[in-house]
């Protein structure tokens, strides 16, 4: 008798409230990234326009200590979103013994990501821009991973 895997978060598909809640933090990336570039044009914000929003709003939040959550939220599923579209993952609840977190998951490579946990780290680091790289990066890994 084989037993699941206990090293690998279970992953389910989002149900309706957790795709709202992402489509809602869609709106609010794009509602950010168009502060930055013609919003007339925008209707999925680039990875180099959401690293303009990531970094005047953290300076905002910084200079008023406002909460960064929001932004966070925003910038992280416009990412994952990104690579959703970019690359052919798709969205899923990863649970394991730590917790439960919304990812991004490529079933043919097996590649997880943790795009709000990723987006949060750089705000902790007060990183400035980083979405360009790290996309660029990431395509790069699928690209090894699908060989």
């Amino acid at each position: 008798m084989s037993t699941p895997d206990q090293t690998k978060p279970r992953r389910t598909p989002p149900n309706e409230a957790e795709l709202r809640w992402i489509a809602a933090n869609l709106r609010r990336a794009v509602h950010l990234a168009g502060e930055h570039v013609d919003a007339a044009a925008l209707t999925a914000p680039s990875l180099a326009a959401l690293d303009r929003a990531w970094v005047a709003g953290c300076a905002e939040l910084r200079e008023t200590n406002g909460d960064p959550n929001p932004l966070i939220q925003a910038i992280g599923i416009a990412f994952g979103q990104h690579l959703v579209e970019t690359q052919g993952l798709e969205w899923v609840i990863a649970t394991d013994p730590l917790g439960t977190e919304t990812a991004v998951y490529g079933a043919a490579s097996d590649f997880l990501v943790y795009p709000l946990n990723l987006v949060a780290k750089r705000w902790q680091r007060t990183e400035g821009a980083f979405l360009v790289a790290l996309g660029a990066a990431m395509a790069a890994d699928l690209a090894k991973l699908r060989g």
